[in-house]
């Protein structure tokens, strides 16, 4: 905490509301500028950490008359900002660049940089119309423009007016008609002080379903990347980063199918936390960078906005957290969903239109379209989930268990998956299969597991993400998937069995210790190389203690028998 309060609340100047703050608030309402460090505060006038103009957004906007309700929504509002800096421990890194630029644009727009650059501080390299281009690569500091004619120019920044989102890329700044000096200066300041930026994404190799695979099943991320932020790499596959490229989109986080990779702020834990904050509340989801500040529309009453960072890294776990942690449907206003995005909403709103008669997200790309969903959006009656999710589970065990809680005892019948969010089941040939349990050790979301209790193999096609390697690496190719099938019923959720075998006793002491169909194969193969009266045969039928012993001919043991 920085000093007695936490959060420093300035009324605007053109607002003139009402507003009761109880005191275990922690809010400091300030008269005047100053007053003190604080962690979040409206006004950028304050000495604050953070700057959280979703408060005035809020209280300019809402149709909320009620001063203790509106003091208990501002509050909220500062909590969920709060969530953001303690857990932020990220340290920021520089990179020095050089003072080299690339101007991209017409006549116009390069007369007004010279006059800019009256100083010369920043050098040109080279003056590009946009239908020129052929490609950007590189990464700040480094930046390569290549023409269509094969001219190539590099330079550490590119300033490119009105910028599509194509180009998107850490150092191609986007320069706004009429914003062209905090364009300069931006770019201007990158080259005194050099380029800022955190890492801005958690991974973990462990779960990742392309990390030391021997077959390329996924890559998802890496695919979808558009700036080269993530790379795959062979021998080991692997995923390689590159942390200054990365723009904070978040598309490869909402098309992850094991959860792998993450954003550090607001991880996964961290949105779960913000979600409860508005139990009770419609939540209007909207991205730090979609310009909302200025915006006017009327928010209609319980209507809070819930500011995330980037525009795509949104999955079917966060959506479905936030529509159960408040109770009600979710507005998101966003003008760049990604894939992964788009196709959790799709997923979400078919169940709950089965469950509840309703969508459960509502989409807005402009004002319009916000002001439509806003008049439409409600809270739905049980929706509301009161267990208590262990937040720190796989992505998918989360998702399963808050789905698990909508079908209940329904079955609201079978759903189709898509492009990128696969469900479907696995299906095994019993006969043929050993129990070698390959496929349960290389399964790392747990979808597949062995169950030492009936020495059974198990499926839970909840957790399943169907990327196929249990297929592919199974020594006896009995296994086979069914892809793109949800069924919405209970026994979608639990483990069922595949496979089970009684296990085989050791032939000197008697103990159980593999499976008998597993034995009885690996030693007809044997036989087959060796003949049957070989003494390394008896040995595949002892257990790993009493295998020494017959090896090393020990004739003080007693051969009870083969079964």
């Amino acid at each position: 905490m920085i000093g007695e309060k936490k959060f420093g609340f300035k009324l605007p100047e053109d607002l003139k509301r009402e507003i009761q703050f109880k005191e275990d608030y922690e809010i400091d309402v300030l008269e005047s500028n100053g007053g003190g460090d604080y962690i979040v505060s409206n006004s950028e006038d304050v000495d604050a950490e953070i700057y959280a103009p979703e408060i005035n957004f809020y209280l300019k906007n809402s149709k909320d008359k009620d001063p203790e309700k509106l003091g208990n929504n501002v509050y909220r509002l500062f909590q969920a900002r709060n969530l953001f800096y303690l857990y932020s421990s990220d340290l920021p890194e520089i990179k020095r660049i050089d003072n080299t630029v690339i101007l991209v644009g017409g006549d116009e727009f390069f007369d007004e940089f010279e006059e800019l650059n009256s100083g010369g501080k920043l050098e040109v390299i080279a003056k590009v119309n946009p239908e020129d281009i052929e490609k950007i690569e590189g990464v700040i500091g480094s930046l390569k423009l290549l023409k269509k004619d094969n001219s190539i120019f590099e330079a550490s920044q590119i300033l490119f007016l009105d910028r599509p989102d194509d180009y998107e890329r850490v150092g191609v700044i986007k320069v706004e008609r009429g914003k062209e000096y905090a364009a300069f200066n931006e770019a201007l300041e990158n080259a005194e002080f050099g380029y800022e930026y955190v890492k801005v994404l958690k991974y973990d190799n462990t779960i990742c379903q392309h990390h030391n695979r021997q077959y390329d099943v996924c890559g998802f991320c890496a695919d979808v990347c558009p700036v080269d932020a993530i790379v795959k790499a062979d021998d080991p596959r692997r995923l390689e980063f590159v942390d200054i490229n990365c723009t904070r989109c978040g598309g490869c986080v909402s098309i992850c199918p094991s959860g792998a990779m993450d954003f550090r702020v607001p991880d996964r834990s961290v949105f779960h936390m913000m979600s409860k904050i508005y139990k009770d509340r419609i939540p209007l989801i909207i991205p730090e960078n979609m310009g909302f500040e200025s915006l006017k529309i009327d928010l209609k009453e319980d209507v809070l906005p819930f500011v995330i960072g980037g525009k795509k890294f949104l999955d079917e776990s966060h959506l479905l957290t936030i529509l159960q942690e408040s109770g009600a449907q979710v507005v998101i206003f966003n003008d760049n969903l990604s894939k992964g995005t788009k196709e959790a909403i799709g997923l979400i709103n078919e169940i709950y239109r089965r469950k509840y008669g309703k969508e459960g997200v509502l989409v807005a790309t402009d004002a319009d379209e916000l002001k439509s969903a806003l008049d439409r959006v409600c809270k739905v009656d049980g929706s509301y989930n009161p267990k208590e999710v262990d937040v720190y589970k796989k992505k998918r065990e989360i998702f399963s268990e808050r789905l698990e809680f909508i079908v209940d005892g329904d079955d609201l019948g079978e759903l189709t998956s898509f492009e990128y969010l696969h469900y479907g089941l696995i299906s095994v040939d019993e006969s043929r299969c050993t129990l070698c349990l390959s496929c349960a050790g290389a399964c790392n979301v747990e979808a597949l597991k062995p169950f030492e209790n009936d020495n059974s193999l198990r499926f839970n096609p909840s957790l399943c993400t169907m990327c196929g390697y249990c297929v592919q690496i199974c020594p006896e190719q009995c296994m086979s998937i069914t892809k793109d099938v949800i069924y919405l019923n209970k026994s979608w959720f639990v483990y069922r069995t595949l496979a089970k075998d009684e296990l085989f006793r050791c032939i000197v002491c008697g103990k159980p210790f593999a499976p008998a169909k597993s034995i009885k194969t690996i030693a007809e193969r044997m036989i087959k190389i060796w003949g049957e009266d070989d003494p390394r045969v008896k040995t595949l039928y002892c257990c790993p203690d009493c295998k020494p012993k017959v090896m090393l001919g020990d004739k003080s043991i007693k051969i009870k028998g083969m079964k």
